[in-house]
């Protein structure tokens, strides 16, 4: 999908979204998510040749920002996740009866089958 970066230069930077920028209103989005998929060297070789659409000769600060909001939001996640199962083994409750579940909007950890904790990622990006 993004093999059409491979070979282009990099490109500054803008400091900041556009005000129209096509990553901030939704129009890709989409292909700032997918990327955010990938490794993370791959997401910065990507990232600094993705041009703005507003001014081509640089690259696209809402992608940017989003695959930083995306970073900083899957270590809280981490940490989250990790207190929420130390505190209930420290509490008795066995490994096998811990489950965690991955759904798009949210993570949740069921116990013994009944989902009881759920972290979700918020963030907007350009304002």
């Amino acid at each position: 999908m993004f093999d059409h970066h491979n070979g282009m230069p990099e490109l500054k930077p803008l400091g900041k979204p556009c005000h129209d920028c096509a990553v901030v209103n939704g129009f890709y989005r989409l292909y700032s998510e997918e990327l955010a998929k990938l490794d993370p060297e791959r997401i910065e070789y990507i990232s600094k040749r993705w041009f703005c659409h507003n001014n081509p000769s640089r690259s696209c600060a809402g992608n940017i920002e989003y695959q930083r909001l995306v970073n900083k939001a899957a270590g809280e996640k981490a940490n989250w996740l990790d207190d929420i199962i130390a505190g209930l083994l420290i509490n008795g409750v066995t490994k096998d009866e811990i489950e965690v579940r991955e759904y798009p909007d949210a993570t949740r950890v069921a116990v013994r089958g009944v989902e009881r904790y759920e972290f979700k990622i918020k963030f907007t990006i350009g304002n």
